[in-house]
């Protein structure tokens, strides 16, 4: 679940409008990931990186990494009729920087810096990340 501001530009099927296609672009990969690589996404949170070292996400953004969080819905998992369960991942875009502090010092750490990724479930691309890793 990515939740993006209600200014989005939603685009047009077939637009090749990068700067509001790529969240979507990549929830797809996210998606096809765990099927691509015959893996599946675990815990309580992972982060994906663009690329090594990290590219921005996409035109207009320096995010370059996405961090997925199971902990910010009261619903997750979701318990099927069979037994299985579904877990749903908060996926919120980070920095680079972000994404090496949380290596360095771990996901509570992380979200418990000034101004954290978690600090609002929505896509912000006007979120600074101006601190410094210690």
């Amino acid at each position: 679940v990515m939740y993006l501001p209600g200014d989005w530009q939603i685009p047009q099927p077939n637009s090749s409008d990068e700067s509001t296609l790529w969240p979507f672009q990549w929830l797809r990969q996210i998606a096809y990931y765990p099927h691509l690589n015959e893996t599946w996404l675990g815990g309580a949170h992972t982060i994906i990186s663009s690329d090594d070292p990290p590219a921005p996400l996409g035109p207009g953004t320096d995010f370059t990494c996405l961090l997925l969080n199971s902990g910010m819905m009261d619903w997750s998992p979701l318990e099927l009729s069979d037994g299985r369960k579904i877990r749903f991942y908060t996926v919120m875009p980070i920095y680079a920087k972000e994404r090496d502090f949380e290596v360095e010092h771990g996901i509570v750490p992380l979200l418990q810096r000034p101004n954290p990724p978690s600090s609002s479930p929505a896509v912000s691309t006007s979120r600074r990340c101006d601190w410094k890793l210690r």
